[in-house]
């Protein structure tokens, strides 16, 4: 019976792309002679709470016989359903034969919107309250034009 190694450790996640609800994800995998799977496993930072976990699709390269994956491979995951505002913590998780192996921890902020409404009079006067959605607590403001 031969030994099963560890899958190499991917490189720790870049996140791109910062969005109120989604992020881009890239790292390097490793070596590894064959990997079953990829997946993401993120959580809020702030809360410590569960982590939650995504499959990454596998790409039209990777084929599970392939002898030997190219070091330099580079690859990405569009992280969507986030919370705007909100710093979250995420590894690549790399799945061999039943051994697993983690990235460093990489984290991000999602980036807070701003929600406005308007209502305009007669004498070309309009009134906005805006509510700012941000990770810390929700804010408003009122602008108004004479």
């Amino acid at each position: 019976m031969c030994d099963v190694l560890d899958p190499d450790t991917p490189t720790k996640p870049v996140a791109t792309n910062i969005e109120q609800t989604s992020v881009t994800l890239s790292w390097q995998p490793g070596e590894s002679r064959t990997i079953n799977s990829t997946s993401i496993r993120y959580r809020k930072s702030s809360t410590g709470g569960n982590w939650a976990s995504r499959l990454v699709p596998r790409s039209s390269g990777d084929d599970e016989g392939r002898s030997r994956r190219n070091v330099d491979e580079v690859r990405e995951f569009m992280l969507d359903g986030l919370e705007p505002a909100t710093e979250y913590i995420v590894h690549v998780v790399v799945e061999s034969f039943g051994k697993i192996s983690l990235s460093p921890a990489a984290s991000f902020e999602t980036r807070e919107f701003c929600v406005c409404f308007c209502t305009a009079a007669v004498t070309r006067n309009f009134h906005c309250t805006c509510t700012l959605h941000t990770s810390a607590m929700n804010d408003s403001a009122i602008l108004t034009n004479a």
